[in-house]
């Protein structure tokens, strides 16, 4: 059973492909297409809580097979490990993007409306975020070059939703900066949460950055990262909207607090991508899976 469009992630591609069996795929009120691998036999587009009240009587009907009682335990111990190894490393005391993601998400309070930008934010949210964090809506770009379009959008969304949280990198942040023009005609809250990691820190998590004998003729940061010069707290500023940098990750349940009653506000967090990249790395390495036993917490590097 598949429930949505399709993740971008071609290990998963890859299983569905190889599994045998049959597969639903399960949309809400979306009728298009949405398996390109071909894998589906069927599409129902009315949602899984129509489809579960049309197959009530059938699914009552006996009990679940032991394996698969085994297998829902297994899974269940790994993601109650995977939370409690996140929960250790990725703790207040230490800055870093992955950190907040999950301080992030459970410090929003229930309803409130997330917007995440392109790159790192979407996919550390993904990753990292607390299932057990309040309910909420989730909004998300992909524009033309990724990036464009970030401020503005998170506006207008907040202008529909009422109240919404913008989690935005810097330079997705610096693409729009004409957007922090609504200030004055916002009838509505928006808190910008900016990581300011000093360019694009997605291109740290790919494997292009030379080592330190090849650095002479691949000017990394200059090609890939683009950190740039401008400050964007100074921009928001001059457009008259408050600000405030965060010394620690733990001043942002404060900071929050200080922006919740303004219209529209920044908080910034300074992070190290080169940092955040190898904490991914060590992370992914470190967490359990399906097919290896839970792997002991890991020492901080």
């Amino acid at each position: 059973m598949r429930l949505g469009p399709l993740p971008a992630s071609r290990r998963l591609q890859r299983w569905l492909t190889a599994t045998g069996g049959l597969q639903l795929l399960i949309s809400e009120g979306d009728e298009r297409p949405l398996d390109p691998l071909g894998c589906a036999q069927r599409q129902w587009g009315c949602g899984l809580v129509a489809w579960s009240d049309q197959w009530r009587d059938h699914l009552a009907e006996g009990a679940p097979a032991s394996a698969s009682l085994d297998q829902a335990a297994q899974w269940q111990a790994l993601e109650a490990h995977t939370q409690c190894l996140l929960d250790r490393e990725l703790h207040p005391a230490a800055a870093s993007e992955p950190a907040l993601a999950r301080q992030l998400s459970r410090l929003v309070a229930e309803g409130v409306a997330v917007m995440l930008a392109s790159s790192s934010p979407v996919r550390d949210w993904e990753s990292f975020a607390d299932p057990a964090a309040p309910p909420r809506r989730i909004h998300g770009l992909r524009g033309a070059s990724g990036i464009d379009g970030t401020l503005s959008l998170a506006a207008g969304l907040a202008q529909s939703e009422g109240r919404l949280v913008l989690l935005t990198g810097d330079l997705a942040l610096l693409h729009d900066t004409n957007g922090w023009l609504w200030h004055r005609q916002l009838r509505a809250r928006l808190t910008v949460v900016l990581i300011q990691n000093g360019g694009g820190g997605i291109f740290e998590q790919l494997p292009i950055r030379p080592g330190e004998a090849a650095e002479a003729w691949l000017d990394f940061d200059r090609l890939f990262a683009m950190p740039q010069p401008v400050d964007p707290l100074d921009l928001a500023v001059a457009h008259g909207v408050p600000v405030r940098r965060l010394n620690e990750l733990g001043e942002l349940a404060a900071a929050l607090a200080w922006a919740e009653p303004l219209t529209l506000a920044l908080i910034e967090l300074r992070t190290d991508r080169r940092r955040d990249a190898a904490l991914r790395q060590r992370l992914r390495r470190g967490l359990p899976g399906p097919d290896r036993r839970m792997a002991p917490p890991f020492a901080p590097s």
